[in-house]
């Protein structure tokens, strides 16, 4: 132990003078008497008075002494020695998954990863990165504890799957040359192993409390043959007893239906519930007093969408294997090409004219409103395609090859399927309207004989009926809300229990989605009207809901560099709060002690021994 202000011990020989005072004798108290008559037989006094006394240590003294010592020891600030836990530079990595909801781990991680950030000091960076569906840098390089501070207190759980591989890419690459980087990370570690473990200069804060706990999951809703619609909930129970939980559906904030389930541990039940509901509403479940250890995942939402469009117009070129995939599709009807009555439009090649409708462009000359046709390019096959895309769900077109595509640059059109930099399909907006176009003609690929083909059409088709059915789009929490580029126009979203978010024109996709909830999509037109709405629903991942917590594998003495630093730990305040109670203690003491003889009223003699004579008995 060392002291900041070693001087301050001098105080110590305080202790002398209070020690003196104990060795003091009392002085004899005066007091006036009406005569002296009794005592003059008395003679010489036996004894004379000394000012001194041998100490007594009594209780009193040892408090008052120890108060003393305690007060001198705060004055010269006492410190520790020990080595850092921050390094050079130091990456804190947070959870915030769903599983981290389980019985406070995702508080506790942030209160852990607080007690980092005050040990910060100015030599000492630290970086903050969220660990969620999408990983991202909160902060980089801070010299600032109060910025760290704030980026740590201001992170949210989420209700999705945490990347913790892409997390450690972003912390590693965060590492510079000069400075050693070492990677924190707060978070349970998942079910599944990472993708590269042990993790080389890491350590690993664990977190694995864990409790009962019962879940929404999950929630749809459909229609039977006959037009009623039933929604079908499952709640699963992950580890709590078997006993039952009450679930309620309600629906504009009407609680329509209540039933108790009684899954077994382990197990899942489900159940299927009339819903007295229309097309285009939102049906929430939600647990009742399930008294479990993770809230989060106790609701659940679906929409009911609006029944798709049933008519559609080939124009342009024949094609007969678009005629052939119209024809496929149930409850879909080819309409002539000469009326106005159909809802989609099917352009292949030609002049895609004024687009009054939601449409489907192949190749047409010109490209439509927002492509800058400049080269047209050979011998292309499909390299990508945008990940997540619901277009694209269950669709792979890996092999997919086209003898000619045109070559089209834009900023507000989306491109889902690309060769290289060149699109090749692409989802956008004409007049209000959806729109999917293809740089390629379809007769010169070979996409019409690949098994994908059906598939991809379908749920194109589909896509540009959404125009009329809201666009529901249901996905787990976490999953990117894409957005259609509007021109001129913005974008609105609503989500849950948050304030509006107005977003750019060039704007992609909606990130924000950990939150499990509904989130309204608006377009708005110039003057701000809204021009219309499409409906994400963003369930808590069930994959969390187990919250399953193991080890992560880390490379053992890498975590502390050679440039790791030591620092001090103050004792002090703790050393004046003891003085402080050391304080009260005496004084309670000093309260409960004898009280002192009760001095006799003016004008009386308190009666006293008379000494006998000497040489009487």
């Amino acid at each position: 132990m060392s002291f900041l202000v070693p001087a301050a011990l001098g105080l110590s020989s305080l202790a002398l003078p209070l020690i003196a005072l104990y060795m003091l004798r009392s002085r004899r108290e005066r007091v006036e008497v009406s005569s002296l008559l009794l005592w003059e037989t008395a003679g010489d006094p036996l004894s004379s008075s000394r000012p001194w006394r041998r100490l007594k240590i009594t209780p009193l003294l040892l408090l008052q002494l120890a108060v003393l010592a305690a007060f001198v020891f705060s004055l010269a600030r006492p410190f520790g020695s020990e080595e850092a836990r921050l390094g050079a530079h130091t990456v804190l990595v947070i959870d915030v998954s769903g599983s981290m909801g389980m019985e406070g781990r995702f508080e506790r991680a942030q209160d852990e990863a607080l007690g980092w950030a005050e040990e910060m000091s100015g030599e000492q960076l630290v970086s903050v990165v969220e660990a969620g569906a999408l990983p991202h840098v909160v902060t980089a390089f801070s010299r600032q504890r109060e910025e760290v501070v704030e980026a740590l207190a201001g992170l949210e759980l989420t209700g999705g799957e945490a990347d913790l591989s892409e997390a450690i890419r972003l912390g590693r690459g965060l590492a510079t040359p000069e400075r050693p980087t070492d990677l924190v990370l707060f978070t349970d570690g998942g079910a599944a192993p990472l993708a590269a473990e042990p993790v080389a200069a890491a350590r690993h804060v664990r977190f694995d409390e864990t409790g009962p706990n019962w879940a929404v999951e999950a929630l749809s809703l459909e229609r039977d043959s006959a037009g009623l619609v039933r929604a079908l909930v499952s709640v699963a129970n992950h580890g709590g007893p078997a006993r039952a939980v009450g679930v309620e559906l309600e629906s504009e904030g009407t609680v329509f239906a209540r039933l108790d389930v009684s899954p077994e541990p382990g197990g899942t039940e489900q159940a299927f519930i009339p819903a007295p509901v229309g097309s285009g509403a939102v049906v929430a479940a939600r647990l009742v007093h399930a008294g479990d250890s993770l809230p989060l995942d106790d609701r659940a939402w679906a929409a009911l969408p609006i029944p798709t469009v049933n008519s559609v117009q080939v124009k342009g070129a024949e094609s007969p294997f678009v005629s052939a995939l119209v024809r496929s599709i149930p409850d879909l009807t080819e309409v002539d090409a000469s009326g106005d009555s159909a809802e989609l439009s099917v352009i292949n090649r030609g002049e895609p004219g004024e687009v009054d409708r939601p449409s489907w462009l192949i190749r047409t000359d010109p490209p439509p409103p927002g492509l800058a046709l400049v080269g047209i390019a050979a011998n292309l096959g499909v390299t990508w395609q945008r990940p997540g895309e619901p277009v694209l769900d269950d669709v792979s077109l890996a092999g997919t090859a086209m003898a000619e595509t045109q070559v089209v640059q834009t900023d507000e059109w989306l491109p889902v399927v690309k060769s290289g930099d060149v699109p090749l399909v692409l989802l956008g907006r004409v007049n209000g309207h959806r729109v999917v176009y293809f740089t390629f003609d379809l007769t010169h690929s070979n996409l019409v004989v690949q098994t994908a083909f059906p598939l991809l059409g379908v749920k194109l088709l589909e896509w540009l009926g959404g125009e009329a059915s809201g666009g529901v789009d249901p996905s787990p929490a976490g999953v990117p809300i894409p957005l259609l580029s509007w021109g001129t126009g913005t974008v609105r979203v609503i989500g849950p229990g948050e304030q509006p978010v107005v977003l750019g024109d060039n704007a992609a996709s909606f990130t924000r989605t950990g939150r499990p909830g509904v989130y309204r999509v608006e377009y708005l037109v110039v003057d701000g009207q809204v021009e219309r709405s499409d409906l994400a629903v963003r369930s808590f991942s069930p994959g969390e809901s187990a919250a399953h917590s193991r080890q992560l594998a880390v490379e053992e003495g890498t975590f502390v560099s050679d440039e790791r630093t030591s620092t001090i730990r103050e004792w002090g305040l703790w050393v004046a709060a003891l003085a402080a109670l050391l304080m009260i203690l005496e004084w309670w003491m000093a309260l409960r002690g004898p009280r002192g003889a009760r001095r006799p009223a003016p004008g009386l003699v308190t009666p006293l021994a008379t000494p006998a004579p000497r040489g009487r008995p």
